[in-house]
């Protein structure tokens, strides 16, 4: 039951995100199980601030000055002035990033990304 579990989450995920690394990002979200919640929330709040069809990568990236530690990008992929995306940035921070990180600590991030 597990597995279908997690294989339904991961093609929800699939449906809303595009998953670079889908191996990895599973095997993630399975030692990070509080991130999920987030991050399906996150998409929503993104596109509310970024727009409906926006597209989002999801990316686990090991962190290059810690040994074994991992994290799990959203990457917004914006094709705008770099102001713009910055203010759109702390639009998202201040309306719901800012309390919606705390459950995940430092497990997820959300940035943009310049196409």
């Amino acid at each position: 039951m597990a597995t279908e579990q997690r294989s339904a989450e991961m093609a929800h995920l699939a449906s809303l995100y595009t998953v670079r690394g889908e191996a990895e990002v599973d095997e993630f979200l399975h030692g990070n199980p509080q991130v999920l919640p987030v991050l399906l929330d996150a998409h929503t709040q993104i596109c509310r601030v970024f727009g409906r069809d926006t597209p989002i990568t999801l990316e686990v990236v090991d962190d290059p000055e810690i040994e074994s530690y991992t994290l799990l990008w959203a990457l917004i992929q914006v094709d705008m002035e770099a102001d713009e995306a910055a203010d759109k940035l702390d639009v998202l921070g201040k309306d719901w990033w800012y309390s919606a990180v705390r459950p995940v600590g430092d497990h997820f991030g959300i940035d943009v990304d310049f196409v």
